[in-house]
C-alpha cells in the first residue's frame, strides 16, 4: 500500500469521501439540515416526504418532485405516491442552507387506490405540503443540480425520430456487408 502525504493525501481523502457519499447525489449536509425523510402528522393521517429530486433550479425558482407516503389513522397502511411542486427559494451562503418558500403543488399521483381515496390524499398533500419546512443544505442542492445537469447534457444528442420503414410487396433479402461494398 502506498502512503500519500500532505496535499495529495487530503485531496485523495476528500475525493474518496465525495465519491462514497455521492452515489445518489447526496453531499455533505449542514448540521442544520434535518435530513430526509420528513414527517408531518395531521388528525387524519401521517404524511412522509422523501428527499425531493430537482428538475430545474434557475435563479430563485425551483421545480422538483418527491415521493410521499400517506398513512391514514383508520387503516395504518401507508399509500405511496409522488408530488410535483414549484417553489421559490432563499439561499443562505453563510450557513450553507437553502430555505424553500412559497411551495405550489403542481400534481399529485397515487397509483392503485380508489378515486375517493385519490381525491382525499391529493387534497391532504396539496394542503399540507406548502406548510412544511422543506429547507435543506446547499450542498445537497448543488449535488442534485450536478446530477440534473449531467443527465440533461447526456440526453441532448439523442434522436427519437422513428427510422424509415421500407415496405415491399415482393420477396426481399437483407444483405449485411462488413465494410464498404466492392464492385
Amino acid at each position: 500500500m502506498y502512503r500519500l502525504y500532505g496535499k495529495a493525501s487530503a485531496q485523495l481523502t476528500t475525493l474518496s469521501l465525495l465519491l462514497l457519499l455521492g452515489v445518489q447525489g447526496v453531499a455533505l449536509a449542514s448540521t442544520d439540515d434535518p435530513g430526509w425523510p420528513r414527517e408531518i402528522t395531521v388528525p387524519k393521517a401521517s404524511i412522509l416526504i422523501y428527499q425531493p429530486q430537482l428538475e430545474s433550479f434557475e435563479g430563485n425558482d425551483m421545480a422538483a418532485r418527491a415521493a410521499v407516503s400517506v398513512t391514514p389513522v383508520a387503516t395504518g397502511e401507508p399509500v405511496f405516491g409522488v408530488a410535483w411542486f414549484d417553489a421559490r427559494v432563499q439561499t443562505d451562503l453563510d450557513n450553507r442552507m437553502v430555505e424553500v418558500l412559497d411551495v405550489k403543488v403542481r400534481e399529485v399521483r397515487f397509483p392503485e387506490i380508489t378515486e375517493d381515496q385519490k381525491a382525499q390524499f391529493t387534497a391532504l398533500v396539496e394542503g399540507e405540503m406548502p406548510k412544511w419546512d422543506l429547507s435543506t443544505s446547499l450542498d445537497r442542492v448543488l449535488a442534485a443540480m450536478a446530477t440534473v445537469t449531467k443527465t440533461n447534457d447526456a440526453s441532448k444528442g439523442l434522436n427519437f425520430d422513428p427510422p424509415v420503414i421500407l415496405y415491399a410487396d415482393i420477396p426481399a433479402v437483407l444483405v449485411s456487408l462488413d465494410g464498404e461494398p466492392i464492385y
